[in-house]
């Protein structure tokens, strides 16, 4: 990790936690939903397969043992595969990932 130094940029990965996962939990839903809606058209025949969705946030995040918060940039992402193997659009939903 490079600290901030003047507009010093770093990329690294978080580890999932608890507080990431909620954090994330509205944009899964969004990705969710948009899967089963294009899954839903394509079956009518309205638009293409899509093997997955990927959406992208951002929020300032500060673990205990960090002395500021930061940027954390994340992917939500839902694989179409998951959502078969689960019978549904609520597939479990992939820890948050971060980079910046």
């Amino acid at each position: 990790m490079i600290l901030d130094e003047g507009n010093a940029d770093f990329i690294f990965g978080l580890t999932g936690n608890a507080v990431l996962a909620r954090r994330a939990e509205g944009w899964m839903k969004n990705a969710r939903g948009h899967l089963a809606l294009h899954q839903a058209m394509h079956a009518q025949k309205r638009g293409p397969a899509i093997q997955a969705m990927r959406l992208f946030g951002e929020f300032e995040y500060a673990a205990k043992s960090w002395s500021q918060a930061h940027r954390v940039v994340f992917k939500a992402e839902v694989l179409a595969s998951a959502c078969r193997q689960t019978g549904g659009s609520n597939g479990a939903p992939n820890q948050p990932k971060s980079g910046g």
